[in-house]
């Protein structure tokens, strides 16, 4: 009966896809959710005591100023210099009761860290603030320019944890490949190559039924179920997105496009897996080859965006198609990374059929 394998596909497997589903979407709504802690921790220090002081280069030296004083109490200021921003090993170079100092320019060329220190009546020393000769980078701006986190932004330049997109680009989308995708894999070999070791397979052909309607019902089903997970995927994330005052950066076409995009993708995963465990003839090894296989594809991802001369492997990447980036932070969904995966997962598929046409169904 048509549809026959398609009904019993969801009704053995049902309760592992919904489990499975469950937890991608807690883990979605918890990475939504530790962005504004994340920001707070690295994001831009507040204005307030230790902030108010500004340099300026003149023709007579370094003009260094500041606006802080609290409730007259403030007897004399301290200036300390140092060469790095750090300023552990700083020295002091003058005491002054007024709120600006000129500072000879350095023959060194090199960076200068200056500190302004009040010392109070009571001989309590208050941090005013710190100015530099250069531009001093943020917790934030030293974390995104680490080799390690560009490994996972896709070799885009403007990704930034600060914003919601950034975030979830770097510490979500970069390695949901390797959770999906493996369990996919793993779901697409068990369901097909069980029925061939398990000696299943000539009992469920001796019934009208044709092998290419039993691989492409089996297909179908896995499909449908991909489909729903990621969508519930992208809807909670953007429901979680919402819930922390960010909707105005991560709308809902961004947020479902964005997941939607990985669909042909599991897809290829899916054909994979089938075609694995019908040249295996069962799940036996054919898994391990599979994970063997995902994890490849991922590091030469990696490798491809870390290294400029092994930029080459973004294009042997199934990975690579899936631009998460561009729709998350410019809205652009590629219509042709898309169909590439498409035609990518059906070759598989045919290739499949075609093996399984052949096969000897051990009985």
């Amino acid at each position: 009966m048509k549809g026959s394998t398609f009904v019993m596909e969801f009704k053995k497997g049902w309760r592992g896809y919904l489990t499975f589903t469950l937890v991608l979407l807690l883990i979605v709504a918890f990475m939504v959710h530790l962005h504004p802690l994340t920001a707070a921790e690295f994001g831009d220090p507040a204005i307030g005591d230790g902030q108010h002081v500004t340099l300026s280069t003149e023709e007579a030296g370094l003009e260094l100023s500041w606006d802080w004083d609290r409730h007259g109490q403030t007897v004399d200021y301290r200036i300390i210099e140092d060469s790095a921003a750090h300023l552990s090993t700083a020295v002091a170079i003058a005491n002054t009761t007024e709120r600006n100092l000129t500072i000879a320019h350095g023959n060194n060329g090199g960076e200068r860290h200056f500190a302004v220190i009040a010392v109070m009546a009571d001989d309590s020393e208050v941090p005013v603030g710190t100015a530099s000769t250069v531009v001093v980078k943020g917790p934030m701006e030293e974390f995104m320019d680490s080799p390690y986190v560009r490994i996972f932004t896709g070799g885009r330049d403007d990704v930034s944890m600060d914003d919601i997109e950034g975030f979830l680009s770097i510490e979500l989308f970069s390695w949901f490949f390797v959770l999906a995708g493996f369990y996919t894999g793993y779901i697409a070999v068990r369901t097909l190559g069980d029925d061939l070791s398990k000696r299943r397979m000539d009992i469920l052909l001796s019934s009208p039924l044709p092998r290419k309607r039993y691989i492409l019902e089996k297909f179908a089903a896995l499909a449908v179920f991909l489909f729903l997970m990621l969508f519930a995927t992208g809807a909670v994330m953007y429901l979680s997105v919402v819930n922390i005052g960010e909707s105005a950066n991560l709308g809902l076409s961004e947020s479902l496009l964005s997941m939607l995009a990985a669909w042909p993708l599991l897809l290829a995963v899916i054909s994979s897996g089938f075609l694995l465990a019908v040249m295996a003839k069962g799940s036996q090894g054919a898994v391990g080859v599979l994970f063997g296989l995902l994890l490849l594809q991922y590091v030469m991802g990696i490798m491809g965006h870390m290294l400029e001369s092994l930029s080459f492997l973004r294009v042997l990447t199934v990975t690579s198609y899936w631009d998460y980036n561009a729709i998350l932070m410019d809205g652009n969904f590629s219509g042709l990374n898309f169909l590439i995966l498409c035609v990518l997962s059906l070759v598989l598929l045919l290739a499949t059929l075609r093996a399984f046409e052949r096969l000897d169904i051990p009985s």
